[in-house]
């Protein structure tokens, strides 16, 4: 067992997890997990995200259907259900740092990745770190809601398109209402 950063934890934790790894691992790596063992096939629990604000963190979700909200700021998402996560830390010193997610909440047997405050975990449609390219990002994602989308509904291979763009730092690639409209097609035959 090595130990390792594994994003941190946004209530009271030292941000170091420990994992079962056969390697080191790379500054800023977000290791893959499996899902619960406790999770069985005739019941999928919920994935819980936290929406905080402190005086140094503001984690918020900017789009999100939650299957169940808490007054506490836990939300719960049914497995297969996308969010979007974005992370402010304010530093004392030196410029804030953000980060955007894009997340699927996972299911039984399905490989996670730690994301903080997401718990057990969700695998990462969209990654962005910087306040430039969140900001593009949120823009991109004004311009699908003009369309009449949720951002949540997006075709999943998008994202993952328009994270390489965004992390190259050329501008993502627009999503039509004829992509989501093929891409509903495909998903309601099964695809």
């Amino acid at each position: 067992m090595r130990t390792v950063r594994a994003g941190g934890e946004t209530r009271g934790g030292t941000g170091l997890e420990t994992i079962p790894t056969g390697r080191k691992a790379v500054r800023g790596e977000v290791p893959l997990l499996p899902a619960p063992a406790n999770w069985s096939a005739g019941l999928a629990p919920l994935t819980g995200a936290l929406r905080l604000h402190t005086v140094r963190h503001q984690i918020t979700l900017p789009f999100a259907r939650p299957a169940v909200e808490k007054a506490d700021g836990w939300f719960g998402f049914e497995p297969g259900a996308v969010f979007v996560q974005v992370l402010r830390e304010t530093a004392r010193r030196g410029p804030d740092r953000w980060r955007l997610a894009v997340l699927r909440a996972g299911g039984p047997g399905e490989r996670l990745c730690r994301v903080t405050g997401v718990r057990p975990g969700a695998e990462l449609l969209l990654w962005v770190t910087g306040k430039g390219r969140t900001e593009r990002v949120l823009r991109t994602f004004a311009a699908i809601r003009r369309l009449g989308i949720d951002p949540v509904d997006v075709s999943p291979p998008w994202f993952a398109g328009a994270g390489a763009a965004l992390n190259a730092d050329i501008a993502p690639p627009p999503y039509s209402a004829d992509q989501h409209a093929a891409y509903l097609a495909v998903k309601q035959v099964g695809g």
